[in-house]
């Protein structure tokens, strides 16, 4: 699955909260509302719930990822890392990410696991990441590539952590 592939690439995430759903076009039309294109292929929706017990303030963050139902498995795969990382930045971070920052590490975190498992759909995968003409998605995702291709994973993560844009 997923999640172990992802782990043994150093990127781990709480998915206690996190509930994942098949959705069809108009499903994911309807979740992404504005930010829907028909390229879109999954989507991550959270919900932050504040609780006061008197001065105490507590959150709830709890997640919603829509993936495209079918199609092929290692697409699929691709997605969830993609929108995993979506879960990972509002869990990891505190600041709202610059779009071409959060969506290219998003893809580069999708491109990595299909490096790792070099199946035929991922190198297709990984060829449209590489030429993926929108300057959010696939101009992001070159972006971080460059910058982090000769490093670990985990010195995006920091960079995340401490980092707004580029």
């Amino acid at each position: 699955m997923t999640v172990n592939d992802l782990k043994s690439l150093g990127f781990t995430v709480d998915l206690t909260n996190v509930s994942v759903y098949a959705a069809d076009r108009n499903i994911l039309k309807k979740v992404a509302g504005r930010e829907y294109s028909g390229a879109l292929n999954g989507y991550t929706k959270g919900v932050i719930k504040r609780t006061e017990y008197g001065s105490n303030v507590s959150e709830t963050k709890r997640f919603s990822i829509y993936a495209l139902d079918g199609i092929p498995y290692d697409y699929l795969e691709s997605i969830f890392a993609h929108e995993l990382m979506h879960v990972w930045l509002i869990l990891n971070t505190t600041f709202k990410h610059d779009k071409q920052l959060e969506e290219g590490s998003c893809n580069y975190l999708s491109f990595l696991l299909m490096r790792r498992k070099g199946s035929g759909n991922g190198k297709y995968i990984i060829k449209n990441l590489e030429n993926d003409p929108s300057p959010v998605y696939g101009g992001g995702f070159r972006k971080v590539k460059k910058k982090f291709k000769y490093k670990p994973l985990s010195a995006l993560l920091k960079y995340l952590k401490k980092h707004e844009s580029f």
